[in-house]
């Protein structure tokens, strides 16, 4: 059986079922079954929300989360 191919879309949407503002803002590139997460968070926690939301998409093999944490 052939997988879909995975798309940002897709990302974007798991992304938009958090509850944190911040996560729902970030920037996402896909190449294969890899995704980079790009973008500011106010915490270590919510960056960790991020990658486990991606992880849970279906075709994701790999996640490079590339987000910064503000404490500001």
């Amino acid at each position: 059986m052939i997988k879909p191919a995975l798309n940002s879309q897709d990302v974007l949407d798991a992304l938009a079922q958090s509850p944190y503002r911040r996560v729902r803002n970030l920037a996402v590139e896909v190449a294969g079954e890899s995704v980079s997460l790009h973008g500011r968070l106010g915490s270590y926690f919510e960056k960790q929300v991020a990658q486990e939301a991606v992880l849970r998409v279906s075709g994701v093999g790999a996640v490079h989360n590339h987000s910064t944490v503000d404490y500001a």
